[in-house]
């Protein structure tokens, strides 16, 4: 605001008086003074003048009709906080003056005294106006002057640090165009949009072996195989957008057309207003080649010690299938021998023995292999309600032979009687990577303790664990007093692909198989480990009830309803006579046939319905599931049951997933064949 409309402003008086002789008394009093006066008698009257003009100074009555002078005065300093108001009034009073100075009021001047006094007050407030706008001015003056001081100082400090960051720029400059030069590793810039290539340092130059001119006439696809480019096309667009900084064992194309190998690392700049990306690559082809000479003799290597570890447990196994074998070839030809000599004693004490021997060896070799399947992970999962104990006992020879005479074992089996719900074979799975684990610990020798308790968890000792519930588990611990681990290690023991064994002595799979396996069972594993002390790993697994023990599928009906037909397909002569024995005691029908061709041509010849097909495989000529797919056509509810006693890998060849059919893994006796033949009749599933 200028100062002249400053002083017409303070020059503006509003008079608020209900009598109006004395407003106008009052109104040719204050024009003599030359005030410009604007005059009414109510406050709404003085309220919308206030709104729509601004006066330096109000002289308001204390007594209005509509509000009183204090009322007043805090609407107008609610409205324009810059006028000055004076009360004017003939009643004058100590708390009225009071409350009128405590709300702001310039001034309190009575009517009955002299007129001058008034005139005086509004002069006095007019004047305080001023000289507070000229105080306002000074100040407002002082402080620019300051500000533009304060600017010009720091001016002077940008202009110098300017200067500073100028030099310092060129010796970076010139400090980064030495490293440029001097470095041994490739330096490529190039525009990011064309891809042309814009400079290079000598390095490049050198293991490229083009001159500076001719490979800044060059493109990046110009410096790559042509059976790369794709790739290197889109690492460069990734590294361009700055998705990607590193990209390793990239191919080169040098001058000569021979192959280089190096790693990028890769950052985008500007250069004169042109995106550019900067390649830093390092050659590696020489320890790329040193890499695979090393990885040749690491395979050899991995070769010999895989024939080692074979050669010494196949001899284990040799050793115990011979021992099962001759239980079975003894106690066969006394069989035999007795039954030829028609013997007396055959039919009670001599036949009850020898096939109690014969079936209990069968048992001992189908558990032998079962072993050594999940030795291999390869066997056929099936759940059943088993007891711990038992299997981790009976896996007590075959862990001998796999961790060496130079380790104690020590097997520690609870009496008490509890049950899981679980395939033998994960249970030896879950044992094996354990203990092959602890004795890879223990190189020079120790001692490894292996344990199956019950345990009671609470809700406190699961808490740390996800989908673990309390209750009653087995606790199956792996004890060792081995090198121990690292709390770093230990962290990611479980982890896929994790090891800490040298290259070829691990996959780093065998923890993390487990840790799958145990959570399959809904159980939990933790391991506690010292460095030089041994590790500790223990397995928790669910308890089931013991009436789920009691409804085994060993205690299903075996016998026949009403004499279904059979076709039996099976190559192999001793395993089908048996099976057909077996189905025909129970009351079946059979046909049976020792190949696929045979199979159709006898459903061909068959008047009647052919109720299931016991197939087997993989058979010479027709697979059994391109049998079960030709009979599907013309007998779309005829049920199959298929038997083998391949793996499962090479079942999944064969397009049988055991899972996603009906299936009975070998070796088998007649009450397993007879319990599953009736568990597929029984339900309402066909083939087509």
């Amino acid at each position: 605001m200028s100062e002249a409309t400053e002083r017409e402003r303070l020059s503006r008086l509003l008079i608020v008086e209900d009598d109006e002789s004395q407003l106008r008394t009052l109104t040719d009093l204050m024009a003599g003074e030359g005030f410009d006066v604007i005059g009414c008698t109510t406050a709404a009257e003085a309220l919308e003048h206030v709104r729509q003009e601004d006066f330096g100074v109000a002289v308001v009555d204390l007594r209005l009709p509509d509000l009183n002078g204090t009322q007043l005065l805090e609407k107008i300093n609610a409205l324009n906080g810059k006028v000055r108001v004076i009360i004017n009034t003939a009643y004058a009073s100590f708390d009225s003056a009071k409350e009128a100075l405590n709300l702001g009021a310039f001034a309190y001047v009575e009517k009955a005294g002299d007129p001058g006094e008034l005139i005086r007050q509004v002069h006095a407030a007019s004047r305080w106006h001023y000289d507070r706008y000229a105080k306002d001015l000074e100040e407002a003056v002082a402080s620019r002057t300051a500000e533009l001081r304060t600017a010009n100082e720091g001016l002077r400090s940008e202009i110098a640090e300017r200067k500073q960051a100028e030099e310092a720029l060129r010796t970076s400059e010139d400090r980064y165009r030495t490293l440029f030069d001097v470095s041994s590793d490739g330096i490529l810039i190039a525009d990011s949009e064309t891809k042309q290539l814009r400079h290079a340092n000598p390095a490049a130059f050198r293991m490229l072996g083009y001159s500076e001119q001719e490979l800044t006439q060059l493109s990046v696809k110009d410096i790559h195989p042509e059976e790369s480019l794709a790739c290197i096309d889109a690492r460069f667009e990734a590294q361009a957008r700055g998705d990607k900084t590193l990209a390793e064992d990239i191919p080169y194309l040098r001058k000569d057309g021979t192959i280089l190998y190096a790693d990028i690392a890769a950052a985008t700049i500007e250069l004169q207003g042109r995106k550019c990306t900067v390649g830093l690559f390092r050659d590696i082809t020489e320890r790329k080649r040193a890499e695979k000479e090393r990885q040749e003799l690491e395979a050899q290597l991995r070769q010999s010690q895989k024939m080692e570890a074979i050669g010494q447990l196949a001899g284990g196994v040799a050793h115990d299938f011979n021992n099962l074998l001759t239980a079975i070839l003894g106690n066969s030809e006394i069989l035999l021998t007795a039954l030829a000599e028609k013997a007396a004693a055959t039919s009670e004490e001599l036949l009850r023995p020898g096939l109690e021997q014969i079936q209990s060896a069968g048992e001992q070799a189908a558990s032998l292999t079962r072993q050594l399947l999940a030795f291999s992970r390869r066997e056929i999962t099936r759940p059943e309600v088993l007891d711990p104990k038992k299997v981790v006992g009976d896996m007590e020879g075959l862990l001998r032979r796999l961790i060496g005479e130079h380790i104690q074992l020590d097997i520690r089996l609870s009496a008490e009687t509890y049950f899981i719900l679980a395939d033998p074979g994960q249970i030896e799975q879950i044992v094996l990577n354990l203990v092959v684990n602890a004795a890879d610990a223990m190189p020079n020798g120790g001692r490894l303790e292996i344990r199956v308790e019950e345990a009671e968890l609470s809700e406190t000792s699961v808490a740390g664990y996800a989908d673990a519930k309390p209750g009653r588990h087995v606790l199956l611990s792996v004890v060792d007093n081995g090198t121990g681990i690292t709390p770093e290690t230990l962290e990611r023991m479980f982890e896929p692909f994790f090891t800490t064994k040298s290259v070829g002595k691990g996959t780093g799979l065998g923890l993390a198989t487990v840790y799958g396996t145990v959570k399959q069972l809904g159980g939990h594993i933790s391991g506690d480990s010292k460095p030089g002390v041994g590790s500790t790993f223990n397995v928790c697994i669910p308890i089931v009830d013991k009436k789920a023990a009691e409804k085994e599928p060993h205690d299903m009906p075996t016998s026949s309803y009403a004499g279904e037909t059979i076709l039996v397909c099976e190559d192999q002569d001793l395993v089908r006579n048996v099976m057909c024995q077996a189905l025909r005691a129970a009351g079946y029908t059979v046909i049976e046939v020792d190949n696929g061709k045979q199979a159709l041509e006898a459903v061909e010849a068959h008047d009647g319905t052919i109720d299931i097909l016991i197939s087997d495989v993989i058979m010479p000529g027709m697979s059994g599931k391109e049998l079960a797919d030709s009979l599907a056509t013309e007998h779309p509810d005829t049920h199959v049951l298929f038997v083998s006693g391949y793996t499962a890998d090479h079942l999944d060849d064969h397009g049988v997933r055991s899972e996603a059919v009906e299936f009975l893994q070998k070796p088998f006796g007649p009450t397993a064949l007879l319990r599953r033949v009736r568990e597929v009749l029984d339900v309402e599933r066909a083939i087509g």
